[in-house]
């Protein structure tokens, strides 16, 4: 796995891998109370938002953290997903998340789980991208073309630069991990 490039003949797998590791750690923070990754596209952070809502509703309070386990032997089990403007590329670890729920400063619930920890990062193809496709703000949520975006959004007035927009992580889910049987 070390040398996914060989596989794939893509710039994206280590650009990916440097990404994941990045909102790894931004989402390590988040599990923790900290501010939800801007490494994350809208939808992402859409999601992350209303996971914390739904617990500060419920009066929790999660201190969480995962642990990655190594890398799975792999090698080029999910090539890339190439578009015409956008390229997805999935990558994945295996780790362990601990977890401790408390209500009130009294522990609930503690739990350690070891999972497959998945991230889907999507990239923009800079060559064939125009600057005409829609785009979600970062700063507002307003959607806008690309191009207006790096003008300035229509409707907040940030500029944004394309590594502002791209690369983003789309999707993040985790399975459980199952050992396997010793014959």
């Amino acid at each position: 796995m070390e040398n996914r490039q060989k596989n794939y003949g893509s710039v994206y797998d280590t650009k990916a891998s440097m990404m994941y590791n990045r909102f790894l750690k931004q989402y390590n923070d988040w599990l923790s109370g900290g501010p939800i990754p801007d490494t994350g596209n809208q939808d992402t952070k859409y999601f992350l938002g209303q996971q914390r809502k739904r617990l500060e509703k419920r009066g929790l309070h999660r201190d969480s953290s995962i642990e990655l386990r190594g890398l799975l032997a792999s090698a080029g089990a999910i090539p890339p997903k190439v578009g015409k403007k956008y390229t997805n590329v999935t990558e994945f670890r295996t780790a362990q998340r601990n977890t401790t729920y408390s209500r009130g400063g009294r522990i609930i619930g503690k739990f350690r789980k070891k999972e497959i920890l998945y991230q889907t990062i999507t990239f923009a193809n800079e060559a064939t991208v125009d600057g005409t496709e829609p785009c979600t703000c970062p700063s507002c949520g307003a959607v806008s073309q690309i191009k207006a975006l790096f003008e300035g959004c229509p409707y907040c007035h940030t500029r944004f630069l394309m590594q502002d927009l791209y690369p983003k992580v789309a999707k993040t889910s985790a399975i459980p991990r199952k050992r396997s049987k010793e014959h």
